[in-house]
Protein backbone atom coordinates (compact mmCIF):
# COMPACT_ATOMS: atom_id res chain seq x y z
CA UNK A 1 0.00 0.00 0.00
CA UNK A 2 1.28 3.29 -0.74
CA UNK A 3 1.09 6.17 1.37
CA UNK A 4 -0.36 8.81 -1.81
CA UNK A 5 -0.43 11.77 1.07
CA UNK A 6 3.21 11.44 2.12
CA UNK A 7 4.09 11.44 -1.77
CA UNK A 8 1.45 14.06 -2.91
CA UNK A 9 3.37 15.93 -0.33
CA UNK A 10 7.12 15.61 -1.11
CA UNK A 11 6.03 16.47 -4.88
CA UNK A 12 4.51 19.45 -4.14
CA UNK A 13 7.64 20.52 -2.09
CA UNK A 14 9.63 19.48 -5.05
CA UNK A 15 7.66 21.14 -8.14
CA UNK A 16 6.48 24.57 -6.47
CA UNK A 17 3.36 26.34 -7.13
CA UNK A 18 1.74 22.98 -8.70
CA UNK A 19 -1.32 21.06 -8.14
CA UNK A 20 -1.13 17.40 -7.54
CA UNK A 21 -2.89 14.52 -7.17
CA UNK A 22 -2.33 11.00 -6.60
CA UNK A 23 -4.43 7.87 -7.05
CA UNK A 24 -3.41 3.92 -5.98
CA UNK A 25 -5.21 2.16 -8.54
CA UNK A 26 -3.87 -1.44 -7.67
CA UNK A 27 -7.60 -2.28 -7.56
CA UNK A 28 -8.04 -1.81 -11.12
CA UNK A 29 -5.17 -4.44 -11.74
CA UNK A 30 -5.92 -7.36 -9.69
CA UNK A 31 -8.01 -9.24 -12.39
CA UNK A 32 -5.03 -9.52 -14.35
CA UNK A 33 -2.86 -12.44 -14.69
CA UNK A 34 0.45 -10.88 -13.65
CA UNK A 35 -0.59 -8.68 -10.84
CA UNK A 36 1.41 -8.57 -7.83
CA UNK A 37 -0.27 -7.02 -4.49
CA UNK A 38 3.44 -5.40 -2.89
CA UNK A 39 4.07 -3.43 -6.43
CA UNK A 40 2.52 0.15 -6.72
CA UNK A 41 -0.11 0.87 -9.22
CA UNK A 42 -0.05 4.99 -9.62
CA UNK A 43 -1.77 7.69 -11.45
CA UNK A 44 -0.46 11.45 -10.90
CA UNK A 45 -2.31 13.91 -12.07
CA UNK A 46 -0.33 17.27 -12.50
CA UNK A 47 -0.78 20.42 -13.09
CA UNK A 48 2.39 22.57 -13.37
CA UNK A 49 2.69 26.70 -13.06
CA UNK A 50 5.91 26.55 -15.14
CA UNK A 51 6.41 24.37 -18.58
CA UNK A 52 8.12 21.40 -18.15
CA UNK A 53 9.28 19.23 -20.91
CA UNK A 54 7.38 16.09 -20.53
CA UNK A 55 10.38 13.00 -20.27
CA UNK A 56 11.99 15.50 -18.11
CA UNK A 57 8.50 15.95 -15.78
CA UNK A 58 8.68 12.16 -15.62
CA UNK A 59 12.22 11.23 -15.01
CA UNK A 60 12.17 13.87 -12.12
CA UNK A 61 8.74 12.04 -10.69
CA UNK A 62 9.90 8.41 -10.97
CA UNK A 63 13.29 9.31 -9.22
CA UNK A 64 10.90 11.40 -6.11
CA UNK A 65 8.02 8.40 -6.07
CA UNK A 66 11.45 5.54 -6.04
CA UNK A 67 12.50 7.27 -2.70
CA UNK A 68 9.19 7.83 -0.91
CA UNK A 69 7.18 5.41 -2.18
CA UNK A 70 7.99 1.99 0.41
CA UNK A 71 7.15 -0.85 -2.50
CA UNK A 72 8.28 -0.99 -6.18
CA UNK A 73 6.70 0.94 -8.35
CA UNK A 74 4.97 -1.43 -11.19
CA UNK A 75 3.00 1.39 -13.76
CA UNK A 76 2.93 4.75 -12.93
CA UNK A 77 0.49 6.81 -15.73
CA UNK A 78 1.25 10.62 -15.20
CA UNK A 79 -1.35 12.92 -16.48
CA UNK A 80 -0.20 16.25 -17.24
CA UNK A 81 -3.04 18.98 -16.94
Amino acid sequence: MVDTDLLTKQLSSHFKNSCIQIYDDAHLHTNHTQFQSQKAYLRIHIQLETAMPRLKLHREIMQLAKHYCPIEIHAIQINLI
